[in-house]
């Protein structure tokens, strides 16, 4: 078994051994001792990645389940957001693998699953990524671009198009270290064979801090500072319940994602000379469990978003629920959740399909 030192956690192409590998002998005066961190990631992310998966298989996939029964009624929206519920699944269906290897600090998988849990994630991350940016942009044509002529939201090219855009960008972020990650017998590690390169390292650490933060950040900004005034300026009844809805979204994303990219960002400046202090490296590997862990906590978070804005969608998991838990709806067990949500919620009917065309938001 490879000793902790050792240990990489592979992310999107990230060489995550620089959590444990500073050791004592790594200075000069003995002074710098990472165990703290080590010890502290064998507890804490086992159990958050084993909570993250259970929370995010159940959420997702009952979002694929709605989507599923009501294909044919899938708006182009609809779609953005299937897709990502299975970029969501895609990526959650990895964390039983890095918890494993967080607990036991070694790759005990083999090198086809090391490539095979490698692609599910880095895929997984950036069609959440991609799919986020899809679905501002059509909020952005929807509502401002509305003189553009639109392709038909339910046609079969709309959704071959769709899918380009999602995964064909995801796949060339995801690239190299697709075809580099593998085993390496000597430390037990899973790992692309480029990181013991600070040239890729570097690369690594700014294609994801350019692809999954300032672009998004970018588009988002630009593309709701348009959508919100027009919102403001229509004659909708529930319009102040349209921009907070998409506030909320844009939020949570930022939110959860922003701390991560920023830890993510003080290693790149590591590679260069900066932060090499003992109690600095030490803080920052730190900081990325808790920022990192954070981030993931995003992908269980859309389906919970969906429910309380949307009454179509709540209606719908209402009935997979019956369907699934009979006995829990029977006699009046379950009340509150029998009761359908236009009943619980009669007031909150509103005209949100002029801003979008989507059965969840």
């Amino acid at each position: 078994m490879a000793h902790y030192e050792d240990e990489s956690f592979d992310y999107n192409g990230m060489d995550y051994s620089e959590y444990y590998k500073y050791s004592s002998g790594d200075f000069d005066d003995g002074s710098c001792d990472n165990s703290s961190v080590r010890d502290f990631g064998q507890v804490f992310l086992p159990a958050m990645y084993s909570l993250i998966f259970v929370v995010g298989i159940i959420g997702n996939g009952l979002v694929v389940c709605v989507f599923a029964k009501n294909c044919k009624e899938c708006s182009m929206a609809d779609m953005c957001l299937f897709n990502l519920a299975l970029s969501d699944i895609l990526f959650v269906l990895t964390l039983p693998f890095w918890a494993h290897y967080a607990a036991v600090s070694d790759w005990t998988f083999g090198d086809f699953m090391c490539r095979v849990v490698t692609v599910m994630f880095t895929l997984g991350f950036y069609g959440s990524v991609f799919s986020i940016m899809i679905i501002t942009m059509h909020h952005y044509v929807s509502i401002v671009c509305t003189r553009v002529k639109k392709i038909p939201l339910r046609s079969f090219r709309a959704a071959v198009i769709l899918m380009g855009f999602v995964w064909l960008p995801s796949f060339c972020a995801s690239l190299p270290t697709i075809v580099l990650a593998h085993v390496e017998n000597k430390t037990g590690r899973c790992a692309p064979g480029f990181l013991d390169s600070t040239v890729w390292k570097q690369f690594m650490y700014l294609e994801q801090n350019i692809l999954a933060l300032i672009l998004p950040l970018a588009l988002m900004i630009f593309s709701y500072s348009q959508v919100i005034p027009v919102v403001l300026r229509t004659r909708l009844s529930k319009k102040q319940r349209a921009i907070k809805i998409i506030l909320l979204v844009v939020t949570v994303y930022f939110i959860f994602w922003a701390p991560y990219n920023i830890v993510i960002f003080l290693h790149y400046l590591q590679t260069l000379g900066y932060f090499t202090a003992c109690d600095e490296m030490t803080n920052i590997n730190l900081a990325m469990q808790w920022t990192e862990t954070i981030a993931f906590i995003h992908c269980c978070l859309n389906p919970l978003i969906y429910t309380s804005v949307s009454q179509k969608f709540s209606r719908q998991v209402l009935r997979i629920m019956k369907k699934w838990f009979p006995i829990c709806f029977s006699h009046g067990k379950c009340p509150q959740l029998s009761r359908e949500p236009s009943e619980r919620r009669s007031s909150v009917h509103s005209n949100s399909t002029a801003v979008s065309s989507s059965m969840l938001l």
